[in-house]
C-alpha cells in the first residue's frame, strides 16, 4: 500500500517563475522577470490554458459583506495593486449580485490586462431569475455588470451531487458555451464544485474543459481525507488542467498558521489557491506568504509538501503500523492526524455529515487506555499517540 509520505513525494513540482499578467500562451523561456507587487515573486502558468497568473488568486465570494461600496472597491484595488491578478466571482456572491457590481466598479478604472476574471453559469433549481436565461444571456448580463468584454474562464457552477453530470449533459451547457468562446465572450471553459466525482465525468466527456475549480487544501488532504478531491486533482494534473483551489483556510475555520496552509496549496501543480480576503490584513498576510514561498529555492518550495515542514514536528505518515495485526477496525492514523492538524491550524469545531467522520467519532469511543498504549508502542515514529488520541476528540 502506498504510504502517505510516498503519496506526497510522488506529487510533481509546480510551476514557473516571475511572470506577467499576459494571458496569451508563450514558451516559458520567453517569460520576462516582472514584479509581484513591489517584490519579485513567483507566478504560475495555469495548466494548458497558457494563462500566466499570480501565484495566488482572490475568491470574491464574501468581500462585500458588511462593507460599503467604497470599502469593498478599495479592498479590490489593493489586491490588484499588490499583484494578485486572478479573481473568481459568481452571480450569487454577495447580496443582489454585490460581488459583480463592486468588481465592475473596480474594473472600469483598470486596464483589462490588469486582471484575469473567472465567472460562472448558474443552472441549479430555485433561482429562476437567472437560470431561465440562456447561456448567452447570462454571459451578456454578467459582462455588462462587470464592465468587461470577455471572461478569461467561464465555469458551469457547482457540480455538487450525484445526477449533476446527467443534468448538465442533458441541458447541453458545454455545447452552448463553445460558441461563446468562438464569439470571443469567453476564453476557457471550466467546471466548479466541491470535487464531486461528476466533475471528472464531465472532463472526460468534454475535452474542451480546461479548468476545474475545487482542488485540494491542507485539511482536505490530512484531516478530511477527501479522496474525491485527491482523485480530481490527480486527474487534472495528468491532463494538464488548470486548478482553482478554493477554501484554503476552510472559510475561516483555520484560526492560526494560515500561511503554512497557503504555502502547502502553492506546491500543487497547475493550481492557484483563491483565498477569500475581506480585510487589508488578509491581503497583507497572503501576499507575504506568497513572497516568502517564492523566495525559496525549488527544493525548499517542495519541502512544503512534507507534513513535518507543515507541522514543525514529527508527523503521522499513515503507515498503519500502529494497528497492524489488530482486528478492531479502528483507524488510529486518521485520529492522530486529526489531532496534529487540528491543533496546528487552530481548527474550529467543524460540523459535517460525513459518514467517515462519524465513524471516527465512534472509533474514538471504543479505544481503551490499554489499546491506546498498544498503539503507541507500535508507532515506528514514537509519536505521543496516547496524548494525540485524547486531543483528537475536540476535532472529530
Amino acid at each position: 500500500m502506498t504510504t502517505r509520505r510516498e503519496f506526497i513525494a510522488g506529487l510533481t513540482a509546480g510551476a514557473a517563475t516571475a511572470i506577467a499578467c499576459d494571458t496569451s500562451p508563450r514558451d516559458k523561456e520567453e517569460i520576462p522577470e516582472l514584479s509581484f507587487g513591489s517584490a519579485r515573486g513567483e507566478s504560475t502558468i495555469f495548466g494548458r490554458t497558457g494563462i500566466r497568473t499570480s501565484r495566488i488568486g482572490f475568491g470574491a465570494a464574501h468581500f462585500t459583506t458588511n462593507k460599503t461600496k467604497e470599502e469593498a472597491t478599495r479592498l479590490v484595488h489593493t489586491i490588484l495593486d499588490e499583484g494578485i491578478n486572478l479573481i473568481d466571482t459568481a452571480w450569487n456572491y454577495g447580496k443582489d449580485m454585490a460581488s459583480w457590481r463592486y468588481l465592475g466598479e473596480v474594473f472600469k478604472d483598470r486596464k483589462r490586462d490588469d486582471f484575469i476574471i473567472s465567472n460562472k453559469l448558474e443552472w441549479r433549481e430555485g433561482r429562476p431569475e437567472i437560470t431561465e436565461k440562456s447561456v448567452e444571456e447570462q454571459i451578456d448580463e454578467a459582462l455588462a455588470i462587470l464592465n468587461v468584454d470577455y471572461f478569461d474562464i467561464y465555469h458551469i457552477h457547482n457540480l455538487y451531487e450525484s445526477g449533476c453530470y446527467e443534468k448538465c449533459v442533458d441541458k447541453g451547457f458545454i455545447e452552448d458555451m463553445i460558441p461563446m468562446r468562438e464569439k470571443g465572450k469567453i476564453r476557457y471553459l471550466g467546471i466548479s464544485g466541491h470535487s464531486h466525482p461528476d466533475m471528472i465525468s464531465m472532463c472526460k466527456r468534454y475535452p474542451e474543459i480546461d479548468v476545474v475549480l475545487g482542488g485540494m487544501n491542507i485539511m482536505r488532504e490530512y484531516y478530511y481525507f477527501d479522496y474525491d478531491a485527491r482523485h480530481l486533482n490527480d486527474y487534472a494534473k495528468r491532463n494538464n488542467l488548470g486548478i482553482l483551489s478554493m477554501k484554503p483556510f476552510l472559510m475561516g475555520a483555520l484560526t492560526r498558521n494560515q500561511p503554512a496552509a497557503l504555502k502547502y496549496a502553492m506546491t500543487q501543480p497547475n493550481s492557484v489557491p483563491i483565498p477569500g480576503m475581506t480585510e487589508i490584513e488578509h491581503v497583507t498576510m497572503n501576499v507575504k506568504a506568497a513572497r516568502e514561498f517564492s523566495a525559496l529555492s525549488p527544493e525548499a518550495q517542495q519541502s512544503w509538501k512534507d507534513p513535518e515542514t507543515i507541522l514543525e514536528q514529527p508527523a503521522c505518515t499513515g503507515c498503519k503500523y500502529c494497528i497492524n495485526g489488530d482486528s478492531d477496525d479502528i483507524n488510529v492514523p486518521q485520529l492522530v492526524m486529526a489531532a496534529q492538524y487540528g491543533e496546528r491550524f487552530g481548527l474550529r469545531k467543524w460540523q459535517s455529515k460525513d459518514q467517515r467522520r462519524k465513524k471516527l467519532a465512534g472509533d474514538l469511543k471504543k479505544i481503551t487506555p490499554i489499546m491506546a498504549g498498544r498503539y503507541a508502542r507500535k508507532c515506528p515514529r514514537e509519536l505521543p499517540v496516547e496524548e494525540l488520541l485524547k486531543k483528537s476528540a475536540q476535532y472529530i
